[in-house]
């Protein structure tokens, strides 16, 4: 557990490699491909690329890094002038808590 407040008795998922390969396979992408997620590079957020980079690799994902500064992340806010609203695969700041 992370914080003293974890419920412990809620079930944890576990990784399945081969049935993530199954269900890329039955998607039409078996031999995996290649993504590229783009976030800040603020507080935490390059790890946590790193770590999804990592992860799906396993799996035939080749997905590259784009970091930027915070600012250039955001932008105008607006899309088609901010990398955070048009990205294909991003993480911000405080969407992806949970």
């Amino acid at each position: 557990p992370v914080y003293p407040s974890t419920d412990t008795s809620v079930p944890q998922r576990k990784q399945d490699f081969a049935q993530a390969k199954q269900l890329m396979q039955a998607a039409g992408v078996g031999k995996g491909f290649k993504v590229t997620l783009t976030t800040a590079r603020f507080v935490e957020l390059p790890d946590y690329a790193q770590l999804i980079q990592n992860w799906v690799k396993e799996i035939g994902i080749e997905l590259q890094l784009n970091m930027l500064p915070l600012g250039a992340y955001y932008g105008d806010a607006v899309f088609g002038k901010s990398p955070w609203l048009d990205s294909v695969m991003g993480i911000c700041d405080y969407g992806h808590r949970g």
